[in-house]
């Protein structure tokens, strides 16, 4: 019986890296074929050792077997031993995935907030805008307003200098007609 091939090219842990639980060589797939190789392997370990135990009332035979099942058994170690850090890196593996997830999650909820207050900010903006605009409008309408007052205004006081020049002409030319009537008829 010989170890399968994707348990005698595994080292143990010469491949895997401790970084983070990453492994390094092998894939999801060939984790669960080595398993499937060593389970296979175990099984037809116990296959043999029960055929042997069978066998072993042969007194000839009993020392070559024993060293075959230290041999065995230490074969058996090394798998479960294999079996174990695999389980163990899968473990690892699931776990920074789910905190990998957790963070993407957390992360898009963040986004999603950003982007609520993004619209919000951007109503703000518009509101502000139009008020602006308004204000404007407003101050161009007061502005045109004084503007016609001060020239009602200035109307006014042309009108009442042109009055007054008016007036004092009007007595002046009076004066000097009565005064000239008035040396003629002395």
């Amino acid at each position: 019986m010989s170890i399968p091939s994707s348990v005698a090219s595994c080292g143990g842990l010469t491949l895997f890296n401790n970084n983070r639980g990453v492994l390094n060589t092998l894939t999801t797939n060939e984790l669960t074929q080595l398993q499937r190789d060593a389970e296979a392997y175990a099984t037809a370990v116990s296959t043999i050792r029960n055929d042997r135990n069978a066998r072993s009332l042969d007194p000839t035979s009993v020392v070559p077997e024993r060293l075959n099942d230290q041999e065995l058994a230490a074969q058996i170690t090394q798998i479960q031993r294999l079996i174990t850090d695999l389980e163990n890196d899968i473990q690892g593996e699931t776990r920074y995935a789910t905190d990998l997830r957790a963070g993407i999650e957390q992360r898009l909820v963040q986004l999603q907030q950003q982007e609520a207050d993004l619209v919000q900010k951007q109503q703000l903006i518009k509101t502000r805008d139009r008020m602006l605009q308004i204000a404007m409008e407003k101050n161009i309408y007061k502005r045109k307003l004084i503007y016609v007052l001060i020239s009602v205004i200035l109307v006014i006081i042309v009108f009442m200098m042109l009055g007054y020049v008016a007036y004092r002409r009007g007595f002046k030319v009076n004066n000097f007609g009565n005064k000239g009537l008035s040396n003629l008829s002395v």
